[in-house]
């Protein structure tokens, strides 16, 4: 079976550099505004439960925040997790994310903050997050979905 669609073109595909030297021509704040509009349509399009990829890929960051949240409601989870001492936050030790089963989500009211915000698409400067934000792009549908309309819109293709 071949690729899924979102995964067909990669983050060096030639009309995704031509979106990265659009951005580098334009306000951040006007980016913002075409792009934080499109995410917003894109999510509530797209049930997250259908995918997961994210959860089987991805090692988002533990806060102590986190932690403390997750076992109030669950069982110490600290032995899941590794410390990265160059920025005191944690990270599983392996992959895919040990609370992803049956594409859900066992700890979703208490998952990390770092999940809770993926994709990370309504945060402000959406040009200057442009590089992590195309490594999601073979992940995530709608950081895909965002980026192909951001092209339109932008008149990049």
């Amino acid at each position: 079976m071949g690729k899924p669609f979102f995964m067909q073109k990669s983050k060096n595909h030639p009309e995704n550099l031509a979106l990265k030297e659009k951005l580098r021509a334009l306000k951040s704040a006007d980016i913002d505004t075409i792009a934080h509009a499109i995410a917003a349509e894109e999510t509530q399009k797209t049930d997250c439960t259908t995918c997961g990829k994210c959860c089987q890929t991805l090692q988002p960051p533990f806060t102590q925040k986190d932690i403390k949240r997750i076992e109030t409601e669950h069982t110490s989870i600290i032995e899941l997790l590794v410390l990265d001492p160059s920025n005191q936050q944690y990270y599983l030790k392996q992959s895919p994310c040990h609370f992803f089963h049956d594409n859900k989500c066992n700890i979703y009211n208490e998952r990390p903050q770092a999940c809770e915000d993926y994709p990370h698409l309504h945060q402000p400067h959406f040009k200057y997050r442009i590089n992590t934000t195309m490594d999601n792009y073979a992940v995530c549908p709608i950081v895909y979905y965002t980026i192909e309309r951001l092209k339109v819109a932008l008149g990049v293709c």
